[in-house]
């Protein structure tokens, strides 16, 4: 009976030893595995990581690191589709696609907002909510949910700006300037010039719009010397001898322009001083469409007021404008007056009063004029600034001292003509002028104004250039006389 008893203690403790045995080799096989998953995951995002750095990464920094222009200059546009091409071979495709979504919706909500001056901040989108039924904000969300596609063609169509703001061209288009022949003989062949010419009218007066044709040798070296060459400017439909072409208001033009120039008397020179008739030269040929004695007038209004009267007002805080209920969009709200062209042109030119209206007798007040060429909406240059007067009104005058630029004479401020002649030469994009004043008579107890009158004169030009290639070996037989005699 005891011997049963110890040999059950024995399976007992077998059996014990078995299964902790099996514990320990599924701990072991747990453990293994879980290495496994955690080694095949770190195998996985260390190849996820080298796959984004080959395909979206390096390519990139070589690109960058090209020196390449069109390379650097693609970049941009070439990285979105290297980085969505990189998501649709990897699971986060998915979560690419859903923030494409989801930004297509949040699109449509801001468009559906604030398009049309409607704010999100403030009253306006009070005003909205109660007057707009929530169907007509639900209807076009469920429709978007069920065709994206359709629904952002319809909301979100882009316009480009020349059809959003449709400003007529401006100025003078030159197109296809070219020298008729390709190669020209030196002493016998004209070079001849031609340009398809589209001008622009002005709306509110006529113009005269004057060609010239000049040829030079760009290069300039002692290697070419030679006469001088004589132009002509023919222009289709104008007058003979005619080098000028007259436009009405509001009535385009198109013309042909051709420059004619004699031969060119040029001729290369080698090391030797011996003629070189194999060399090859260029002659620029520029192409110049002027406006002569270019008009543009401004003014500013100037309102003034009694000292006694404004400081009364001011102390009290009160705007002096709406004191005397004056109604004038040129006014700002901090009471500075904006000034009016007169007539439009390419040149902007404004008046600057940096002092806040209305003004007193007294003091002196910075005058300001600025002067800039209408890049936006022109294409040429101005050329030659001819005159520039500032017209006075009654009991204003210059300060004594403060106007340098300046002559004065009967209440007119003149641009001095050592001044103007430093923009005889000189392309002006953007100019600044200044001239303190004061106010030298009574000034009323009641809110009145007088005006400050600007006029500018300049000529502006349109330039295009071509070149005419000036050869005798490029244009002779390959064969020599003597070898033809013999």
């Amino acid at each position: 009976m005891a011997d049963d008893s110890e040999l059950s203690e024995q399976e007992k403790l077998a059996r014990a030893q078995r299964e902790e045995l099996e514990r320990q080799k599924t701990a072991k096989e747990i453990e293994e595995t879980k290495n496994k998953i955690k080694e095949s995951k770190k195998k996985q995002d260390e190849d996820y990581k080298s796959s984004f750095r080959g395909k979206v990464l390096s390519p990139s920094i070589d690109d960058l690191k090209s020196g390449d222009f069109k390379r650097i200059f693609l970049l941009p546009f070439i990285l979105p589709f290297r980085i969505i091409s990189f998501f649709i071979n990897y699971k986060y495709f998915w979560l690419f696609f859903i923030l494409i979504i989801a930004f297509f919706i949040w699109l449509f909500i801001m468009n559906l907002l604030i398009g049309g001056g409607i704010s999100v901040f403030g009253t306006q989108f009070d005003i909205l909510l109660s007057k707009t039924p929530i169907s007509a904000i639900t209807t076009p969300v469920r429709t978007f949910f069920e065709e994206p596609v359709g629904t952002v063609a319809q909301y979100g169509t882009f316009k480009p700006p020349e059809t959003v703001e449709k400003r007529k061209p401006q100025g003078v288009e030159i197109e296809n300037f070219h020298a008729k022949k390709s190669i020209h003989r030196p002493e016998l062949d004209k070079i001849e010039t031609v340009a398809n010419v589209k001008i622009y009218a002005l709306e509110d007066s006529p113009t005269q719009v004057k060609f010239s044709c000049k040829k030079e040798d760009p290069l300039s070296t002692d290697l070419f010397t030679g006469g001088e060459s004589h132009e002509k400017i023919i222009i289709s439909g104008e007058l003979d001898n005619s080098d000028s072409v007259y436009v009405f208001e509001n009535q385009d033009k198109s013309v042909y322009v051709q420059c004619e120039f004699e031969p060119s008397g040029k001729i290369a020179y080698d090391v030797f001083g011996k003629i070189d008739r194999q060399k090859t030269i260029q002659e620029k040929i520029t192409l110049t469409a002027v406006y002569e004695n270019f008009i543009v007038r401004s003014r500013l209004k100037v309102y003034t007021l009694s000292k006694s009267v404004l400081n009364s007002l001011e102390s009290r805080g009160s705007n002096p404008f709406k004191e005397f209920k004056i109604n004038d969009p040129l006014i700002s709200s901090d009471r500075s007056v904006i000034s009016e062209q007169l007539r439009a042109g390419p040149v902007l030119l404004s008046l600057i009063l940096l002092d806040s209206q209305p003004l007193t007798n007294g003091p002196s007040y910075l005058l300001g004029l600025e002067l800039y060429n209408d890049k936006f909406g022109w294409n040429g240059k101005i050329s030659n600034l001819k005159s520039l007067n500032i017209f006075l009104p009654n009991g204003f005058s210059p300060a004594e001292g403060r106007c340098n630029e300046f002559s004065y004479q009967n209440d007119i401020l003149t641009l001095k003509t050592e001044v103007l002649r430093q923009f005889a030469e000189k392309e002006i994009d953007q100019e600044r002028f200044f001239c303190d004043f004061i106010i030298d008579s009574a000034v009323s107890e009641s809110l009145d104004f007088s005006l400050i009158n600007a006029e500018v004169k300049f000529d502006y030009a349109f330039e295009e250039y071509t070149t005419a290639t000036i050869s005798q070996g490029l244009i002779q037989s390959t064969t020599k006389v003597g070898e033809v005699n013999a």
